[in-house]
């Protein structure tokens, strides 16, 4: 009977910690991605990447703009530039055309009036970068998010473990003062004593592999979490979401919302304008032109000039150059399409597997709940029949192997449901 009483307590204990950590101020999944995504090297990666990104597109938008540009020169010859005259009645004559010493400057303003669509495909092939930085940042967070889900589960999972080889060494121990009491009074044999004596000791060797697992798990969150390996860490309790979308409402919101395929599908973007931005080069390049000159020269009526000009530059042959570069940037294109098409069939698949695997987790807490009820009227029975001499000490310690069994396929499937179905959410691209 004592050993029966212990094991309702601590299986009422055990409830009233599972519902009040629902309830408790522990940290939430939602707090812990919070603060994953702001300490995770992944998460501040993404973020430069983006960033750098951005200042592509701008500098690809910024050759549109006018340039300006200004230079000076001071140069020193070693002789007076002169030119040589016949002049009439006096005969042949040197007259200097320039200083041997003189200073230059000029500044230049180009505006670009026509590049043949270079710059144009240019900034976007850039934007498509941009949009592919975003996706990727987007999936990486996903990621990350998937990470500490798992992480978090890992330690509720290890604290439920813990809770049961713990319920196990005081139902043992409760057993093994019932047959300390009937060996006192000569009911049972030695062996009996013993073989309780051993169970117990094995108990208390499982609980102490349980609280070690708990550390570690406790830990590798809390390295996630960036923070010392050491802090405590309570967390609230996550049960299995009821999930309505069919399977084919989950493959097509992946095909539609996975990040990977919509990065994929701007990098091919991001090929083509790039492609096309090489071929604009071939093309006539026009701009337009004006500035200001000092040439200081003293042999010049004026040594300032204003100018305008209207330029016109076509390589009319480069040896293939542009033209082979343009198609391997294409054939990058092609590429980028049939991994497109393979992820497509990849993205299917991984929804499938975490389909089912919702659905196999779901059937099991199914059947384990009902198997940890009849594991502990058994164990109660045992007891029972073994206090009236009824039934055998071998009984008692199957039974209650059978219930921390019992428990733990409970609790994995549980925990098991609530990682597939964040897989499932990350399969589909909405975590």
């Amino acid at each position: 009977m004592v050993t029966r009483i212990h094991t309702c307590i601590v299986l009422l204990l055990t409830t009233s910690l599972i519902a009040v950590s629902a309830t408790s101020n522990g940290e939430s999944l939602a707090d812990a991605w919070q603060q994953a995504l702001t300490v995770d090297p992944r998460a501040k990666t993404m973020t430069k990447l983006s960033d750098a990104a951005g200042r592509n597109l701008s500098a690809a938008r910024g050759y549109r703009l006018p340039t300006v540009s200004a230079e000076a020169a001071y140069t020193i010859l070693d002789s007076t530039p002169s030119i040589n005259l016949t002049v009439p009645n006096l005969g042949k004559m040197e007259m200097a055309v320039a200083d041997d010493s003189f200073a230059f400057s000029r500044a230049t303003v180009t505006i670009p009036l026509y590049t043949h669509g270079r710059i144009s495909s240019g900034i976007d092939a850039a934007a498509a970068m941009v949009g592919a930085a975003k996706y990727d940042q987007r999936r990486t967070m996903q990621e990350i998010k998937l990470d500490v889900a798992e992480r978090y589960v890992a330690v509720l999972r290890a604290e439920r473990g813990a809770a049961v080889a713990k319920s196990s060494v005081t139902s043992l121990s409760g057993h093994v003062r019932d047959v300390e009491n009937l060996f006192s009074q000569g009911l049972v044999a030695k062996n009996d004593l013993l073989a309780s004596h051993v169970a117990l000791s094995e108990a208390n060797l499982r609980l102490l592999q349980a609280q070690n697992r708990l550390d570690i798990a406790r830990s590798a969150y809390n390295r996630l979490m960036e923070r010392s390996l050491t802090t405590s860490v309570i967390l609230d309790d996550i049960m299995p979401m009821v999930t309505e979308d069919s399977y084919e409402t989950l493959v097509a919101g992946a095909l539609k919302n996975r990040p990977e395929l919509a990065s994929l599908t701007q990098h091919e973007g991001a090929f083509r304008h790039q492609a096309a931005g090489i071929r604009g080069a071939t093309g006539p390049q026009i701009a337009l032109s004006g500035g200001y000159t000092y040439l200081e020269n003293q042999q010049l009526v004026r040594d300032q000039f204003w100018s305008v000009s209207l330029g016109l530059k076509w390589d009319l042959f480069d040896g293939g150059v542009l033209r082979n570069q343009a198609a391997a940037v294409s054939y990058k294109a092609d590429a980028v399409s049939n991994q497109i098409s393979d992820l497509r069939s990849l993205v299917t698949l991984q929804i499938r597997q975490a389909w089912l695997e919702v659905e196999e987790s779901r059937q099991r807490i199914v059947v384990a709940r009902e198997a940890v009820g009849q594991a502990e009227e058994n164990l109660a029975v045992a007891n029972d029949r073994y206090r009236n001499g009824i039934g055998t000490n071998t009984e008692v310690l199957d039974a209650d192997t059978l219930t921390n069994r019992s428990h733990a396929n409970y609790d994995n499937a549980v925990y098991d449901s609530v990682i597939a179905q964040f897989r499932l959410r990350r399969a589909a691209g909405d975590l």
